[in-house]
């Protein structure tokens, strides 16, 4: 008996016509053994897991065979599937779900699909199974041909991104930070309780209505700014000044970033508030009554000094003894970086800044690495101002600060998550798109073959088109994955980034790599990789170099650097962006991730040259 494919084909009648000898014959019985061997061989050899249903009177399935992978992969023998019946090889609720598909599939005569949760020897898999009808010369379905897909690490990535998602959502629910995000039309369209309550509104009183219905019109002057800013994919800290429900002022350090719909347009922005109007009000009186003042600073949550000339620290708030764990005696006067707060980095920042304040100048609100007397990291921002005595003169310093670690931490674990879907996607795209590609040009391969003249030509034209659609799945797939980081190291991934960079873009790239340096922590390796990638692929997209230089070396016993440079128009110059997109502010992001620090400089028509410095061993 023939079977025949539901699109109408002979299964075993295509063959390559081939050239023989005087005297073979391609038609005879040791011919067609041959090739029945060939086509058992090829089956049981497949590295896809699959499996032959044989249709029975009585509507009775049995499992006419089952390949190595299919056997290997569910821990089944070869006895205890092949020639019994479906309900006597699967569990009894798989058999039954398995039975319905089986029955739908010969009634229809079309391909079905499902997926379940089935106990096989080997253990617990999800899968995806689906079965094909196979025709004999009558139409009738004489056998099902079925593959199985274990999409257990996808389910489970599946449950665990719900996981996260619902506890971020009870992290909104429950942080000590308002939470505020509007539309593209500067409609408000979420708040967290803390927000609520820090404005006195209701959430229904509030979700709907502009932005500008809370503010003065200072405020909605410097709004518009803001979301000019926020269009242009700018995040920034500011403070801000809202007007709550009885018509008093709340004063906010407000972290905002814009958000983007799939195709990369504005829909809207997202920020993080924390009430400082405690501090703006003891500011504004501390000149007439120190007493009250010290009180409230020492009630409030936000790191509080008072600074001399020199920088000594003269007066410290309990906040600050918290969050650093010294002692007021050990801090009060002594500079932070004696202390050991401020390393040398941030000593000079800072004494820059002490200087500009001396002069009478303005210093912007900064975030500052700084550490705690048991060497942990914090993430401040910190703000500074000079007051000044009854004769006009500067009199001290007053720095406030916000612990911003949590926050930072937050924000690791959702690029750490978006680092494992890009993963998720890459390994789709090569597993799932770039297997089913790759049968689909071997069958065109075998179309070919059967086809001449014009015909073959065309068949041989999709055949490149496809192959050519397949390199570029796997392109795509690689670049999204970050496995080449892990499993070569961060040299091997430089290298390998370089190479696809030559073959990919047809572009003189160069690699030096200093052996000496490795990571030991994968997940600090890729973020350095990343912006390797990310400065890489600026260049490629608009400066229009000759040639680029990835490089990776050693610059102390403590400290190494990763540096990109090009030879192409530079930034500014033929409409490339001069800074604060969306790449370089995640450049930034993630060289403060790993504790270094990033510089960018580009030179007209001479290329741009991007170093980051972090630290290693």
């Amino acid at each position: 008996m023939k079977l025949q494919r539901i699109d109408g084909k002979k299964k075993s009648t295509a063959r390559k016509r081939t050239k023989r000898a005087p005297g073979d014959s391609c038609h005879g019985p040791e011919a067609r053994d041959q090739r029945l061997r060939h086509d058992a061989d090829t089956y049981a050899r497949s590295s896809a897991l699959l499996f032959r249903i044989a249709v029975e009177p009585g509507g009775k399935f049995r499992f006419a065979s089952a390949n190595r992978a299919f056997l290997a992969a569910t821990g089944f023998k070869n006895k205890q599937i092949t020639g019994r019946l479906v309900g006597e090889a699967l569990p009894q609720a798989s058999a039954g779900l398995a039975s319905r598909h089986f029955r739908r599939a010969v009634r229809m005569k079309v391909a079905v699909r499902w997926e379940e949760c089935i106990q096989y020897p080997s253990g617990l898999h999800h899968v995806e199974t689906e079965v094909m009808p196979m025709l004999d010369d009558r139409g009738s379905v004489a056998q099902l041909a079925g593959v199985v897909h274990d999409i257990t690490a996808r389910k489970n990535a599946e449950m665990a991104l719900h996981e996260s998602e619902e506890r971020y959502r009870r992290i909104a629910q429950t942080a000590e930070e308002g939470i505020w995000t509007i539309d593209a039309r500067s409609l408000t369209d979420y708040v967290n309780p803390k927000m609520t309550r820090m404005m006195g509104y209701t959430f229904d009183e509030m979700v709907g209505r502009p932005i500008n219905d809370f503010l003065d019109d200072k405020g909605r002057a410097l709004l518009a700014g803001h979301i000019k800013r926020r269009k242009k994919g700018i995040s920034e800290q500011f403070e801000f000044k809202f007007l709550r429900k009885d018509g008093s002022d709340l004063w906010t350090f407000v972290s905002t970033n814009p958000i983007t719909d799939a195709s990369g347009a504005y829909a809207g922005a997202v920020a993080l508030l924390t009430d400082v109007s405690a501090r703006k009000q003891a500011e504004a009186g501390y000149q007439r009554e120190l007493q009250f003042n010290e009180t409230l600073v020492n009630h409030t949550s936000a790191i509080i000094v008072l600074l001399d000339h020199a920088g000594r620290m003269l007066h410290v708030n309990d906040a600050t003894i918290s969050i650093f764990g010294y002692s007021r005696k050990e801090l009060v006067g002594r500079t932070p970086w004696e202390v050991g707060i401020m390393g040398a980095g941030e000593a000079v920042r800072a004494s820059e800044r002490l200087r500009r304040l001396l002069k009478g100048k303005v210093n912007p609100a900064r975030e500052a690495i700084l550490t705690d007397k048991s060497g942990r990291y914090h993430v401040v921002s910190l703000s500074s101002v000079a007051t000044r005595s009854p004769e006009g003169g500067i009199d001290r310093i007053i720095v406030t600060g916000t612990d911003l670690s949590e926050r930072y931490r937050l924000q690791q674990e959702i690029l750490r998550i978006a680092e494992q879907e890009q993963a998720r996607i890459g390994h789709n795209l090569h597993d799932g798109v770039g297997q089913t590609m790759s049968g689909v040009t071997h069958l065109m391969e075998s179309l070919e073959d059967e086809l001449e003249g014009a015909h073959k030509e065309s068949a041989a034209r999709i055949r490149q088109l496809l192959h050519d659609a397949l390199m570029e799945i796997r392109r795509m797939s690689h670049g999204l994955s970050p496995m080449s980081v892990r499993n070569r190291g961060l040299g091997g991934a430089l290298r390998l980034l370089a190479e696809t960079i030559r073959i990919n873009h047809r572009m003189p790239c160069t690699s030096e790599i200093d052996e000496s340096v490795r990571l030991e922590d994968s997940e600090k390796a890729t973020h350095v990789f990343r912006i390797a990638q990310e400065a890489a692929g600026n260049a490629l997209r608009h400066g229009r170099p000759s040639k680029i230089m990835i490089s990776l070396r050693r610059l102390t016993d403590g400290q190494c650097a990763l540096e990109v440079e090009d030879d192409g128009v530079g930034m500014g110059g033929n409409g490339r962006k001069t800074g604060g997109g969306i790449g370089q502010q995640v450049m930034y992001y993630r060289a403060n991730l790993i504790r270094g620090s990033l510089q960018i400089t580009s030179r007209p028509r001479r290329g741009v040259r991007v170093v980051c410095a972090f630290p290693c061993t």
